[in-house]
């Protein structure tokens, strides 16, 4: 672990102090990431950083919300409503995406529109 992703995991561990879920939102988080998803965060694109790296940026950045529920039954419940809370947070959140990129092309194209009428 490079001393950036340090920094990073004791920053996110403020956020989500138990250790167990914060390693279980990182690992889904930096997945879909590199499965294809947007990151949340803004960082430089000519020396990005991991998707580990992103979703512990996001963590702290808060752009991730996990719920946290005081008791469960087991280690397994507990992983499993984790991922279901961070699998509607992201899937909200990848909507909102979806139907910016979509007005941000209308937009794009009514200026394309536009010049050509001119």
């Amino acid at each position: 672990m490079n001393l950036l992703s340090k920094t990073l995991v004791s920053k996110a561990s403020v956020v989500i102090p138990n250790r167990f879920m914060l390693t279980v939102v990182i690992a889904k988080r930096a997945r879909q990431i590199k499965d294809g998803m947007r990151p949340m965060v803004n960082f430089d694109h000519e020396n990005p950083p991991s998707p580990i790296d992103l979703a512990l940026m996001e963590i702290i950045e808060g752009k991730i919300d996990v719920d946290v529920k005081s008791q469960y039954d087991s280690d397994e419940e507990y992983i499993q409503e984790i991922e279901q809370s961070l699998e509607i947070e992201l899937e909200k959140q990848d909507v909102a995406s979806q139907v910016k990129e979509q007005d941000d092309k209308k937009k794009e194209s009514r200026k394309k529109s536009k010049s050509l009428a001119a």
